[in-house]
């Protein structure tokens, strides 16, 4: 190799093409950008020396001078990459409004005409860097599936269509939120519709659904799960409006979820995380079938990390079904709880759609 011998004894810049030990300028294929802080110096005085149309200095071979001096400008280049890099990697880290779990990083781009991309490394530990994400020519990345209360440290590299690369840049240090969500949960009542009773299909669900007793499709930004619930069927098959549409299918099916315990306080839980940090519409379907009771009931919202109850809403004489529907932003629980002894709390249906789908409805 090239530089295999110290700077003091075979000093770049009393490179000499010796026909019993030649140098080969194409070896310098071979740097990496770490030694481009020992050589850096020495490369620009050769890079300042004569074009081969003037008169060679004795001894030198100016077949060098322009491989140097192309190398020595994308040093520079990446040189100014790194430092730009560094602000807006420090940027990104503490401004992302990601959902836990997450991160987006973003970096402004090199100058250099030969850039091929970046590779954003990152691991556990300061300096050691146990994954990598290689992004091509974009400058940004998200890094999916981090820990919830972990400490990540990344850094960012450039590479040029030849192979060769950067250092990384300065290490950008994230601590994972903990509990599930980034952002702060948040549930805002629309209000309620008794009009369209089961006809849901292109009202609601256009993101995703789940009916009791029948489909389930959820939106990619939804982790839902049931807890203490069981399911039931009234009917499979009916043509009464109250009852919900089938999924894949033009009949109609009476069913629910509910709390198996027949006593007043008796509940369930619904649990819905919205992973992307934005706002989605929620649909949630009731309906006294039977009208065993009849039933009453409180259907609450709360903050999945912290309890806090986000909204409460009461809900009696339900017979012909009715949807309750809220803006939904991050983690939240969706609480059904039986009002009246001797009877249970029931739901039917679970519908997501973008946010604004449904115009605040008025009271009454």
């Amino acid at each position: 190799m090239l530089f295999n011998r110290s700077s003091e004894r075979f000093p770049i810049h009393r490179i000499r093409e010796d026909p019993y030990n030649p140098v080969r300028i194409r070896d310098l294929s071979r740097l990496t950008f770490p030694l481009f802080n020992q050589i850096l110096l020495r490369i620009g005085r050769l890079a300042q020396r004569p074009t081969p149309s003037e008169k060679p200095t004795r001894g030198f071979h100016f077949r060098a001078v322009r491989p140097l001096r192309r190398l020595l400008n994308f040093a520079e280049s990446l040189q100014d990459a790194r430092l730009c890099i560094l602000l807006l990697l420090l940027s990104a880290a503490f401004s992302t409004a990601s959902a836990a779990g997450s991160l987006q990083l973003t970096w402004n781009a090199s100058t250099e005409s030969n850039l091929a991309g970046y590779v954003l490394y990152y691991g556990a530990s300061s300096g050691q860097y146990t994954q990598s994400i290689t992004v091509g020519n974009t400058l940004t990345a998200t890094v999916q599936n981090l820990t919830a209360g972990r400490t990540y440290y990344f850094a960012v590299a450039a590479y040029e269509t030849t192979g060769m690369a950067s250092a990384p840049s300065n290490e950008v240090v994230y601590t994972v939120p903990t509990g599930s969500s980034a952002v702060a949960a948040s549930a805002t009542f629309v209000g309620s519709d008794t009009s369209t009773h089961g006809n849901w299909k292109g009202v609601y669900g256009a993101d995703g659904f789940s009916l009791a007793g029948d489909a389930t499709s959820y939106p990619a930004y939804a982790t839902v799960t049931n807890i203490g619930s069981l399911t039931y069927t009234w009917t499979a098959f009916t043509s009464d409006v109250r009852a919900l549409q089938k999924a894949s299918s033009t009949g109609r099916l009476a069913a629910c979820w509910y709390a198996p315990t027949l006593a007043s306080g008796a509940s369930y839980t619904i649990d819905v995380n919205l992973t992307d940090g934005n706002s989605h519409q929620i649909g949630f379907y009731v309906l006294d079938w039977d009208g065993y009771g009849p039933r009453a009931e409180t259907v609450q919202l709360t903050d999945a990390t912290s309890g806090t109850v986000l909204d409460s809403e009461p809900v009696s004489s339900f017979q012909e079904g009715g949807y309750l529907i809220w803006t939904v932003r991050g983690h939240v629980k969706i609480n059904v709880t039986n009002n009246v002894p001797g009877t249970n709390a029931v739901a039917s249906g679970l519908l997501f759609d973008p946010a604004g789908t449904t115009q605040p409805i008025p009271a009454g």
